[in-house]
C-alpha cells in the first residue's frame, strides 16, 4: 500500500497557524481513488519533526511567504528519502511551475486545481498522460495539457477533517465577537474580477458553486462530529451569483448556525443583509484596500469609495458586524491616498479593520508589468510577508523606499489609535 504525505509548511512570521485546517490538502486526501496510508501534516514551525517514511509528499505552497518553508521541508525530505516522489501544488507553483522545480527538490508541480491530477499520480499513470502537471524529463521541463475544472463541485468528497487532530479542526479563541469555536468550510471555488493584485490561474476567473443542499450535508457532519456551530466562508466570492445565494441563505437558515463571509461592496443590499442576518451571517470581511479612488482604478477593483461606505452603513443597519480589510503599499500609494484611506475609515467605521502591506502575487498584473506601476519587484521571497512590518518586497522607484516607510509608520500609528489592532490577536 503507497504511503502519502501532504504537508502544508509554515509561512514567514505567521503566529497562528492552528487557527484554521488546510482544507486544500484535506480535499486531495479525501478525494483519492484508491487505498492508501494518508497523513496530513500542518506545520507550525519549520523545526517540527517530520516523518518521511513515505512513497509520496504533495507540498502546498500557497503563497510567496511559504515559499523558504516549503523548500526547507523539501530539502529535508530529499536528503533522508532519494527515492521518494515530491509533488508541489498551490497558487505559487501554479503560477511559477518552472521557477518552483528549478528552486526546489520538487519532482512534480501541480497546475491549478489539485484533486483529479493528484490522485492521477498516485495511481501511477504515466506522467505524460496525466493532465495539469509540470515536470521535468532528461533535464527539459515538460507542460502537460490542463486539467479541466471539475464542473460539478458536488461529486468531490468532502475534506478528510478525520486526518487531523481536532485542536487544528476548531478555532477555540474568540471568534468574531463570540467565545464559541470555528472552522472554515468551502461553498464556491473562484472569482470572475480581475483586479491588478490578484492571481486568477488556480481557478481561470470561473466561479462554480456547490449546492446549499450539499453544503449543509458538510455543515451537519462537522456540527454532530466537532460541536461547532461557527462557520467561516473563505470563499472568494460566495456571494457571486444573487439567485443562488438567495437560496443558500433560506436553506442554511435552519441550521441555527452562525457563519461568516469574505464579501465585495457591490454585491449587497439592504434586503439581501437582512436576509443573511436571519440566516445566521454575523460579520462581513471585505477587501475595501483603499480610501483612494485613484488606487482602486490603478487597482482595477471596478467600484467605488461611495459604494464601500454605503456597504459599512447597510451592514450597520442590518445589525451585521463590518470588518475593513485594507492594502497598504500598493503601487501609486502616496501621501494623498494615506490621507484618503485614514478620511474612508473615519467617515465609514467599520467595526473592525485590518490593514496588511502589498505583495507582489506571481501570476498578478502588478507583478507581470510591474514598470506600468514604477515599481520593481525584489525576488527574496523570505521578505515576502504582508504582516509585522516585514521589508518591502519592490522597489518604489516613484517615491522611494524611505518616504514609503514613513507613510507606513503613518498609517500604522494611525490604526493604534483607533484601536483597530484590539482583538485581532483572537480573530
Amino acid at each position: 500500500m503507497k504511503r502519502i504525505s501532504l504537508i502544508s509548511p509554515p509561512a514567514v512570521g505567521l503566529k497562528d497557524k492552528l487557527s484554521y485546517p488546510p482544507l486544500g490538502l484535506l480535499y486531495l486526501a479525501s478525494n483519492l481513488d484508491g487505498f492508501y496510508q494518508v497523513k496530513v501534516q500542518n506545520m507550525v514551525t519549520i523545526e517540527e519533526p517530520l516523518d518521511i517514511d513515505f512513497d509520496i509528499f504533495g507540498i502546498s505552497i500557497h503563497s510567496n511567504a511559504s515559499l523558504q518553508a516549503a523548500r526547507g521541508v523539501m530539502t529535508a525530505i530529499r536528503k533522508r528519502n532519494g527515492s521518494a516522489i515530491i509533488v508541489a501544488g498551490g497558487a505559487f507553483p501554479t503560477s511559477m511551475a518552472e521557477f518552483t522545480l528549478n528552486n526546489t527538490e520538487a519532482d512534480i508541480v501541480v497546475v491549478g486545481e489539485g484533486e483529479q491530477v493528484f490522485s492521477n499520480l498516485c495511481k501511477g499513470e504515466n506522467l505524460k498522460d496525466i493532465k495539469g502537471i509540470v515536470y521535468k524529463r532528461d533535464s527539459q521541463i515538460v507542460h502537460n495539457q490542463p486539467q479541466e475544472l471539475i464542473q460539478n463541485l458536488n461529486t468531490i468528497n468532502f475534506p478528510a477533517r478525520s486526518l487531523l487532530p481536532r485542536s487544528m479542526i476548531k478555532h477555540e479563541g474568540k471568534v468574531h465577537h463570540s467565545d464559541k469555536p470555528a472552522t472554515t468550510i468551502f461553498g464556491s471555488r473562484g472569482c470572475t474580477y480581475n483586479c491588478s493584485f490578484c492571481d486568477t490561474e488556480l481557478w481561470r476567473r470561473r466561479w462554480r458553486s456547490r449546492s446549499p443542499e450539499n453544503i449543509i450535508a458538510e455543515i451537519e457532519e462537522v456540527k454532530v462530529e466537532y460541536d461547532i456551530d461557527w462557520f467561516r466562508f473563505p470563499d472568494d466570492c460566495l456571494n457571486l451569483n444573487r439567485k443562488w445565494f438567495v437560496d443558500f441563505c433560506q436553506k442554511i437558515s435552519k441550521q441555527n448556525i452562525r457563519w461568516t463571509i469574505l464579501s465585495r461592496a457591490d454585491r449587497l443590499d439592504l434586503d439581501l443583509l437582512k436576509l443573511m442576518k436571519q440566516s445566521g451571517c454575523r460579520e462581513i470581511f471585505f477587501g475595501f484596500e483603499t480610501g483612494s479612488q485613484k488606487l482602486l482604478d490603478l487597482m482595477d477593483k471596478r467600484i467605488t469609495v461611495k459604494q464601500n461606505i454605503e456597504a459599512v452603513r447597510m451592514c450597520r443597519k442590518a445589525g451585521i458586524i463590518s470588518c475593513a480589510y485594507m492594502l497598504f503599499g500598493f503601487p501609486g500609494e502616496d501621501e494623498a491616498t494615506i490621507a484618503e484611506t485614514k478620511k474612508f475609515l473615519l467617515t465609514a467605521k467599520p467595526d473592525k479593520s485590518r490593514i496588511t502591506q502589498f505583495i507582489p502575487v506571481p501570476g498578478s498584473e502588478v507583478w507581470r508589468n510591474p514598470e506600468k506601476y514604477r515599481v520593481k519587484i525584489k525576488y527574496n521571497f523570505a521578505d515576502h510577508w504582508c504582516f509585522d512590518c516585514h521589508p518591502f518586497a519592490l522597489d518604489y522607484q516613484y517615491i522611494g523606499n524611505d518616504k514609503m516607510d514613513k507613510l507606513r509608520t503613518e498609517i500604522m500609528d494611525f490604526y493604534k489609535n483607533q484601536g483597530y489592532f484590539k482583538g485581532w490577536s483572537d480573530s
